[in-house]
């Protein structure tokens, strides 16, 4: 056997002896998030201003060590400016551990120098995940953050509050009236000067965006029930 032959065997004997590569691979629905009204030295959690957080999913089959940090982005939505400084947005924790098929979950916190030259202006962030330790063959995701000093450039005609809401009392038959029963509800603001039309609908919780909450919680397969007029 020639020694370029030998070379040749002795690779493919390595290569057979090693053990499977995992997949890797990591997900989020924190896509694009938009938010308003902020101001000049103001410090503020996207849970509080929007009830959702930065929830990153584990779409292999091993553990993961992933990495969170926001960043100048590379491409802007106009008339947006890019961040500044990337530290404005903070990400507690800045490093996940998440199980094959999990979710991680990190907070997202806004902190606006008090400068009042600020006021009025739009910035986006980039939050990049990514995985550590996986040599060659890590990966990543990548999420727009937007966020404005006083009003959003989109025209948002309306506000919905609260950002969530919980009943305890119903029970099984009747309608239910959770303002009657127990002075809760939600409610909607027109923002405008003219009449608006708007159509209500109940829509299954999305767990790759926020988990449910502990305690047992569910999202029910039949929605027809879940919403009055």
């Amino acid at each position: 056997m020639t020694r370029r032959a030998l070379l040749w065997a002795a690779l493919l004997a390595g290569l057979s002896a090693r053990p499977a590569l995992a997949r890797i691979g990591l997900s989020t629905q924190f896509i694009d998030v938009v938010v308003e009204g902020l101001r000049p030295g103001g410090t503020y959690s996207l849970r509080e201003l929007r009830g959702s957080s930065y929830a990153v999913k584990n779409r292999g089959d091993a553990v993961v060590e992933v990495s969170l940090e926001a960043l100048r982005p590379a491409v802007l939505v106009p008339p947006y400016e890019a961040v500044p400084d990337p530290a404005w947005v903070e990400l507690t924790p800045g490093r996940l551990r998440i199980e094959p098929g999990q979710l991680g979950v990190s907070e997202v916190v806004l902190r606006i120098p008090d400068d009042p030259r600020l006021a009025g202006r739009h910035f986006q962030a980039t939050l990049l995940a990514r995985t550590l330790g996986t040599g060659i063959v890590g990966t990543g995701v990548k999420s727009r953050l937007r966020f404005s000093l006083g009003p959003s450039p989109e025209t948002v005609n309306f506000d919905l509050s609260p950002g969530e809401l919980s009943l305890s009392k119903p029970r099984a038959g009747p309608a239910y009236d959770s303002r009657k029963a127990e002075g809760r509800g939600f409610a909607l603001a027109n923002r405008t000067n003219v009449a608006l039309r708007l159509r209500l609908e109940a829509a299954r919780w999305t767990e790759g965006t926020e988990p449910l909450p502990p305690g047992g919680w569910e999202t029910p397969s039949e929605l027809s029930w879940e919403i009055g007029r």
